[in-house]
Parts: structure tokens; sequence; C-alpha cells
């Protein structure tokens, strides 16, 4: 317990470290516990690898169905996307009942990085 001096005073956390950025290597800032450090960074990591992967992937595909079937039949390209995927979100959740999830990220993780390599 800190004595009256120290409440007072603000003398305790004032030390080496416990600057404003403090937080932010700690993972105080974003609720981090101590042992969560590991999988905090691999969300991070998974969700930089999904966001540049989706963009790139963005850019081609407009561009490659622009190219080949004209900017008329961009709508339907998007409609038919809308149809597929349904079946494939209903499988998903279908196999996150089977399987650990973090083992389903993982595979479509390594999907996204294979699609985008491939493309």
């Amino acid at each position: 317990m800190r004595s009256k001096n120290q409440q007072h005073s603000g003398a305790v956390g004032n030390g080496p470290g416990s600057g404003p950025l403090s937080g932010l290597v700690t993972g105080a800032a974003f609720g981090i516990r101590p042992g969560e450090g590991a999988l905090a960074w691999g969300f991070f990591l998974e969700f930089l690898i999904l966001t540049t992967v989706h963009f790139a992937a963005k850019s081609v595909r407009q561009a490659t169905y622009i190219d080949a079937l004209g900017a008329d039949n961009l709508p339907y390209v998007y409609l038919a996307l809308a149809v597929i995927s349904f079946p494939v979100m209903v499988l998903y959740s279908r196999l996150a009942a089977r399987f650990r999830v973090s083992s389903l990220i993982l595979a479509g993780t390594l999907l996204h990085l294979l699609g985008l390599v491939v493309f």
C-alpha cells in the first residue's frame, strides 16, 4: 500500500520506462495482458497479411475483369461473388464446428497467401 506522500506526490510510476509511450510497448494501451503478447502479434500479422492480400487482389481482380468482360458486366461479377460467397460461408461454419478455429485461421491465411503468389 502506498503512503500518503506517495499518493499525493505521484512518485510511484514515474521512474524509467513509465513515460507516455510505455503503455504502447507493454500492451497496456490495447488491454494486452502478460502472456498474451505472442497471440496479439500473431493476430496483428494475420490481419496485415489478409488486408495486404485483399487490396492487392482487389486491384488485380478489377483490372482483369474490366479488361476481359468490360465495365458493363462488372455488376454481374459482384452478383456472382455474392452468390458464391454464401455456400463458402456455410462450409466454413460447418468446418468451424468440427475443427479448432486456430487451425482454420491458419489454413485460411495460407490459402490467401497462395492466392497472392499464384495471381
